[in-house]
């Protein structure tokens, strides 16, 4: 049996990911589409949990209130967590950003 919880650093995000839950949809990380996905220390942080290569060694844009969903789901072998900024006071859309900085890579889900 799969377990869901979501550890949250603001009010609004847990509401974000409860309506998305119950309508059985992921939360994706909106940093895919920020003008400082290749700058941000928070993108930077999320990369590391997930294990990913970062897009910038040494980013130097801290971004401003960012809200960040960690789900959680236990499993046989282990735990799983997947953690997505899903709101951000700095975010400035740039449809394609990642893509274009990861060419012929498949995006971050």
């Amino acid at each position: 049996m799969e377990i869901c919880r979501s550890s949250i650093f603001s009010f609004y995000p847990y509401f974000t990911w409860l309506w998305s839950y119950a309508l059985g949809r992921n939360i994706m990380c909106i940093c895919i589409n920020c003008e400082y996905v290749d700058q941000c220390t928070t993108y930077h942080a999320v990369e590391a949990q997930h294990q990913q290569p970062h897009l910038t060694a040494l980013p130097n844009f801290e971004a401003t209130s960012p809200s960040i969903n960690v789900n959680i789901r236990t499993h046989d072998d282990g735990v799983e967590m997947e953690w997505d900024v899903v709101g951000c006071q700095s975010f400035t859309k740039d449809s394609g950003k990642w893509s274009r900085l990861r060419p012929g890579e498949l995006i971050p889900t």
